[in-house]
């Protein structure tokens, strides 16, 4: 697939945030993401019975909400989530922080592998440079303007 500029920009700011706010009717829950620009997918691991898990089990549509002042990225992702029974996936993102959650390891039988399908996303990039942004709060300040220390994009996938 070739990937338009703003949607490289935003799964190369993604692979750097570990972590965002699941958002399922209204609630939001903290989850590790292991995002897949190439297969356009976000995947989590979760526990059976989780908000997160029911809610794949329905293929509900959810929000998945990005921060990060390091990257310069904020970010509402929506899609679908689903359940993925891929052995392999699970093998390939399990670390040790997703060891610390299920006692059995990747065998755990609550142990659940969840996949967002990015359908569109509202992002905002700011700049990743420090030395940039305080320039532009100068010039801005100096001449009376808003600064230029981002962009907002909408996204479809």
């Amino acid at each position: 697939m070739d990937m338009q500029p703003k949607h490289r920009e935003f799964w190369d700011r993604l692979n750097k945030v570990p972590t965002g706010l699941l958002g399922i009717k209204g609630r939001h829950f903290p989850m590790t993401h292991y995002p897949y620009e190439d297969e356009n997918a976000v995947y989590f691991l979760t526990a059976q019975c989780t908000h997160a898990h029911n809610s794949a089990l329905k293929n509900e549509d959810v929000h998945y909400l990005v921060s990060s002042d390091q990257q310069g990225l904020y970010a509402d992702v929506n899609g679908k989530l689903s359940i993925e029974a891929d052995q392999n996936k699970i093998d390939e993102i399990w670390n040790a922080v997703a060891a610390s959650w299920f006692e059995d390891g990747r065998t755990d039988n609550s142990l659940r592998l969840l996949k967002l399908t990015p359908q569109a996303a509202e992002m905002w990039l700011a700049t990743d440079s420090k030395a940039l942004f305080l320039i532009e709060i100068v010039k801005s300040n100096l001449a009376g303007t808003t600064p230029d220390i981002g962009s907002h994009n909408v996204l479809s996938f």
